[in-house]
């Protein structure tokens, strides 16, 4: 399992889990349906009044989960939100190979396989999430580890694969930051996108895709 974090950015400031927030209270778990558990947890950033409200959901006898956040303004004045990520999450160390998929007009589910190496940036801003792309990335190691992720969303998404040291790796998704803005006023809140991902400690894509059906 990736140790599920996120981030967003307010008012011109990246503000990251782990980093930037303290969180409230413990973990709340409940059943959502059979064999689906939603474990909530609240965080906040004491300078800006921002609270997250952290949503995980797992699957029983699945390697699959979800997560997404909720985006709250406890202040008492306006704050514009231009980057949501529904995850923000250190990869483990590993030489990693890239799969997607480029998406268009009687071309849809084109496959791309590339060594992951530097930034990548997967992303759709046509406003349709299929739009030149699909949503879906799929990372095979040399170790065997294998991690899919999709961003359930149907307008502009975005997916950041970025070094962080040699051999590093940061995974960020959600909505895409591209001319994105949302103003919250006192008391208001957004939801992000889910973001859905299987990690495999040995696997390749269709052992990924099974936990996915």
């Amino acid at each position: 399992m990736l140790p599920i974090g996120f981030a967003i950015e307010a008012d011109g400031v990246l503000l990251q889990h782990g980093r930037d927030f303290a969180a409230l209270g413990e973990p709340q778990i409940v059943e959502v349906r059979e064999g689906v558990t939603r474990t909530s947890r609240l965080y906040r950033h004491d300078a800006s009044g921002i609270q997250i409200r952290q949503f995980i959901e797992n699957y029983a006898g699945l390697e699959l989960a979800a997560t997404f956040v909720e985006v709250i303004n406890t202040s008492t004045r306006d704050i514009t939100i231009t980057r949501v990520d529904s995850i923000s999450a250190p990869l483990a160390r590993d030489r990693y190979t890239l799969q997607y998929f480029r998406s268009d007009w009687g071309k849809e589910f084109s496959p791309v396989e590339v060594p992951l190496e530097g930034t990548r940036i997967l992303e759709v801003t046509a406003g349709r999430s299929t739009k030149g792309m699909m949503p879906w990335f799929h990372l095979r190691g040399d170790s065997g580890r294998a991690i899919s992720g999709a961003v359930a969303w149907s307008g502009n998404w975005i997916i950041r694969l970025e070094p962080e040291a040699p051999s590093e790796y940061r995974l960020s998704a959600g909505l895409s930051n591209w001319e994105f803005a949302k103003t919250l006023r006192p008391g208001e809140s957004m939801l992000s996108p889910q973001f859905v991902f299987v990690t495999l400690e040995k696997g390749d894509h269709v052992d990924c895709a099974i936990q996915f059906a």
